[in-house]
């Protein structure tokens, strides 16, 4: 984690744990077994249980801290990642979820192991693999945290200098689906060189995905490639074509996140019977949704998207995301337009409930609350360029 993504998260995670430490005495661990907040210090939480004999347990407030700081980096998580913080990994399981509460949704993965995973959804804004200074100011200013990179569109170009200049990380899509389209432009594209990608830019990724090519027997081939060549498991990807048997594979082998492709390929309506299935089949699971952005995000709650309409949308169609789809554009500028995209998108990170709904009138008076603050902060300039 970054000075950045450091100093964003910890200043959240620090009013959570000190809150829950002043306001509760005792907590549960996710088996069941109370445990109690015996003395607090500066320095340090001791924490016993019924059964505890002697001193009991000292956790590091500072550990506390710095694993709340992480767990709001990583927003997912289950007793086994907790070992580099302490060896109370099921004392401090539970205080994280006691942290987290209003937000944490407990489940047991296939495997046995209890997950929590916080709620809200992360987003990650696409499209910057040759970026303008203007939209990738607009992102910035406008509260984009993460971004994806698509292998094939960057065209053998380093997203290091991106990363190390805006202090960001995101994660990296081999862009199957852009050579499908147009392969005659592919340039040093191939799984081999996908996995040396990887590699070289391991410390700016919080994931990569797998490289979706092939048929289903190839795509676990190619999972497995990349895993051994980059010493990093990738996000494996479901392309629902290959049917829900092969999406039981990947729910069974218990991974953190898995990636559903090939969406912009299917009409809306078998968009929306899919996800219906999806999310009644697996409502545990979490699922990052390719390409997706705008009413399908506020209706089902996937873990995190990617999309590139925040700007394209606006650019090419002068049109704006929103909770009830794309829209046409209100605003004065395409810029105006790409940074309620922006702020729109990134929120979706702290809207924690599920449901979230936004009917016409609610999202109508709300853009137009957004036009009149556009307008006066054009009024103000104006008045100041007068001057």
């Amino acid at each position: 984690m970054n000075s950045f993504y450091q100093q964003h998260f910890e200043s959240i995670a620090k009013k959570h744990v000190k809150r829950t430490l002043k306001q509760h005495a005792s907590f549960l661990t996710l088996t069941g077994a109370r445990n109690f907040i015996e003395d607090i210090t500066a320095y340090q939480v001791t924490i016993k249980t019924k059964k505890t004999r002697g001193t009991g347990n000292k956790l590091s407030i500072k550990n506390i801290i710095k694993a709340s700081t992480w767990a709001f980096y990583v927003r997912t998580w289950n007793r086994k990642d907790l070992e580099q913080f302490t060896n109370f990994t099921s004392a401090l399981m539970g205080l994280l979820r006691l942290i987290f509460l209003p937000i944490a949704h407990l489940w047991k993965a296939s495997t046995g192991l209890l997950r929590i995973t916080l709620g809200g959804r992360r987003f990650f804004f696409g499209g910057l693999e040759a970026p303008t200074e203007n939209d990738v100011k607009l992102a910035l200013d406008n509260g984009a945290l993460f971004f994806l990179w698509n292998f094939y569109n960057l065209g053998g170009r380093s997203i290091k200098d991106f990363c190390e200049k805006h202090n960001r990380v995101g994660i990296v899509d081999p862009g199957v689906f852009s050579f499908m389209n147009k392969p005659e432009k592919a340039k040093d594209f191939s799984i081999k060189k996908y996995a040396e990608f990887i590699v070289e830019h391991k410390e700016y990724l919080l994931g990569y995905l797998n490289y979706d090519w092939g048929t289903w027997e190839e795509m676990k081939a190619n999972y497995d490639y990349l895993s051994r060549k980059t010493g990093i498991r990738p996000i494996p990807v479901w392309i629902p074509e290959y049917g829900f048997e092969t999406l039981d594979e990947l729910i069974n082998e218990d991974h953190p996140l898995i990636a559903i492709g090939r969406l912009l390929k299917m009409h809306k309506s078998h968009q929306k019977k899919l996800f219906d299935k999806l999310f009644e089949k697996y409502p545990n699971q979490n699922f990052h949704a390719l390409g997706v952005s705008g009413e399908w995000l506020f209706r089902y709650p996937f873990y995190s998207a990617d999309s590139t309409s925040w700007s394209r949308h606006a650019r090419e169609k002068n049109q704006i995301v929103t909770p009830n789809g794309t829209v046409k554009n209100v605003f004065q500028s395409a810029n105006d337009c790409i940074a309620y995209c922006v702020r729109t998108l990134s929120e979706l990170e702290n809207k924690y409930d599920m449901d979230i709904q936004l009917d016409i009138f609610s999202f109508t008076k709300k853009m137009q609350q957004e036009v009149k603050r556009m307008e006066k902060k054009q009024e103000s300039l104006q008045f100041a360029l007068e001057l």
